[in-house]
């Protein structure tokens, strides 16, 4: 039995206004985390004074690339080690396979380093896998 056509449209309805009230959600959220910061930053001022909370908010800005380096770091660790296991393949295998030293697979699959753009093409390209990133 197919559902009313009115119930269909109470369910999109629905659905629209959850989307929207997520992003308002989102937005308050970002709105009340950047205040947070700028009086993080106005009570160093006060105690540290201005040239130290200049310093402070460079750090804050240093930090937040150091841990979105991190995750994507750790993003290509997983996604790595997990089309290796797929493969079946031992790391010297995949690495000549690849074509790069097992070291540097090893510090991938660690996640001390991030691929460079030319191992991302060629592991897409042998194991057939799309690539897809995500800029913000």
């Amino acid at each position: 039995m197919l559902p009313a056509k009115g119930c269909l449209e109470t369910k999109a309805f629905i659905e629209e206004m959850a989307q929207a009230e997520h992003k308002l959600m989102k937005r308050a959220f970002e709105r009340e985390r950047r205040i947070v910061q700028l009086n993080q930053a106005d009570r160093f001022a006060r105690r540290f004074g201005k040239k130290d909370a200049y310093r402070f908010e460079k750090i804050e800005v240093k930090s937040t690339a150091f841990y979105k380096e991190n995750n994507l770091k750790i993003d290509f660790q997983l996604a790595v080690h997990q089309l290796r296991k797929d493969q079946q393949m031992s790391q010297k295998q995949f690495a000549e396979a690849v074509g790069m030293k097992v070291s540097r697979l090893k510090r991938i699959e660690k996640g001390e380093v991030l691929p460079q753009m030319n191992e991302i093409i060629t592991l897409a390209t042998i194991f057939d896998k799309a690539i897809s990133f995500r800029l913000q």
